[in-house]
């Protein structure tokens, strides 16, 4: 099937794409086959139609993306959106783990970097499909109200101990997965 990519946060690695048949459909980064293409909105996309689980919608397979326009390839610079010129952000870390990165010419925040640091301990890949649904379940519930915002701020404040202690004990794996897979296929 062909359709253009509606939607995709490559911080998080999963997208949208508008299907010529009009339906949406789910894809990650795994799908995609070329991972050296920079994925952004209105990119044409090839792809196959998978059969969807039980209570999930539908999804893609085997992406392949066209550039809809065309852009200089340069992967290490951005535009930043606060000043509009196009840079190498800088980052700033925490606890040795990266936070954001900022513009250097008005230092303006460029992106905020968001970890599943539990799941990444548990599947430890950052890009399993579990980690990257477990985003998508983050991103589309949790920050949907200010409730659900509250718990995911405690969780960066709190979880990067606990997945250290987590990925140093494989019994607490096994015990966590199950959960965490149960909670991933909704969104998988």
């Amino acid at each position: 099937m062909e359709g253009r990519v509606k939607f995709y946060k490559s911080g998080d690695g999963y997208g949208f794409i508008q299907g010529e048949d009009g339906q949406e459909y789910y894809f990650n980064i795994r799908a995609v086959k070329d991972l050296d293409v920079r994925i952004q909105r209105e990119d044409f996309a090839h792809f196959d139609v998978q059969e969807p689980k039980k209570n999930s919608g539908r999804k893609a397979s085997a992406v392949n993306i066209e550039i809809y326009k065309p852009r200089r390839e340069s992967p290490n610079r951005v535009v930043c959106p606060n000043c509009g010129k196009e840079c190498v952000p800088r980052l700033a870390f925490q606890n040795g783990h990266p936070t954001e990165s900022c513009c250097p010419f008005c230092d303006g925040l460029v992106r905020r970097f968001s970890y599943c640091f539990i799941a990444t301990a548990v599947y430890q890949d950052n890009l399993a499909p579990e980690v990257i649904a477990l985003r998508r379940f983050r991103n589309e519930v949790l920050y949907s109200n200010w409730f659900g915002s509250l718990l995911v701020k405690l969780y960066y404040r709190t979880s990067p101990p606990i997945a250290d202690f987590i990925s140093r004990h494989p019994f607490l794996i096994s015990v966590i997965k199950p959960f965490l897979d149960r909670l991933a296929s909704r969104y998988c």
